[in-house]
């Protein structure tokens, strides 16, 4: 009789060397509703998310706000995300939350890659332990951003806020680019073989955007407010950035 392993379409070492990218949802803070009573359900409708992936070989992560789910936006982002690091086939591994199984799921729908998707065992402590550490720092970089902001604009940032969701995002941004692991790498340089040269410039920083004019008497450079790096809008539009005063 025929060994029914020799049937299998992969072999285990090629499972084993697939990339891995750990899916979690972490929570961000509670916005109260004067209206409603203090209830889980209540609390879970007003409680903000934002979808934290990390890639397991180049700890290069992926954060950004959205509702629990498959909201388009923030699977187009994660997908965008493992497309920069130059992801194909990958593995998928997430807790046993529904949420979780629909978000995976439509993304494993959208990639044109193959996509296997593995839940993590109820109660696993190492993943847990390794989910809760990973949230940690990434909470550390995005309560440093809020404190700058703060002080730099004479403002407070709610967590419901549009200006909290971009601390968000730049936060993994900031950590992909210069947080430098144990073995002397950033992931930046891990996923793409040198290190990250780009203009930096704070967040909400006003800087002047050079929009080419339609003739030359019309003002070239135009106020703006840095929303993210500016190697992410140069990719977006053909301009200049300039810091003020500069």
């Amino acid at each position: 009789m025929e060994d029914p392993r020799k049937k299998r379409r992969r072999s285990r070492q090629e499972i084993f060397d697939t990339p891995e990218v750990f899916i979690d949802y972490m929570l961000l803070g509670r916005v109260k509703d004067k209206d409603k009573t203090e209830t889980d359900t209540a609390r879970d409708e007003r409680s903000i998310y934002c979808v934290h992936a990390i890639d397991a070989e180049t700890l290069a992560r992926f954060a950004m706000v959205g509702r629990k789910g498959p909201v388009g936006r923030t699977v187009e982002g994660l997908i965008e995300f493992l497309n920069e690091i130059g992801r194909t086939k990958v593995v998928i591994k997430t807790a046993n939350e529904p949420e979780l199984k629909a978000f995976t799921t439509e993304v494993v729908r959208r990639r044109k890659h193959e996509t296997l998707v593995v839940e993590s065992p109820d109660g696993d402590k190492l993943t847990v332990d390794a989910k809760e550490h990973c949230n940690y720092r990434l909470g550390c970089q995005i309560r440093t951003l809020h404190s700058r902001i703060e002080k730099n604009l004479g403002i407070t940032l709610g967590a419901d806020t549009t200006a909290a969701a971009w601390t968000v995002r730049h936060a993994a941004w900031i950590m992909n680019r210069f947080d430098v692991g144990r073995d002397g790498f950033t992931p930046f340089e891990q996923y793409r073989g040198k290190s990250y040269n780009g203009e930096v410039c704070e967040l909400f920083e006003n800087v002047y955007w050079a929009v080419p004019p339609a003739q030359r008497i019309q003002v070239r450079w135009e106020d703006f407010y840095r929303l993210m790096a500016c190697e992410d809008i140069l990719r977006r539009s053909t301009c200049d950035l300039q810091r003020r005063g500069h």
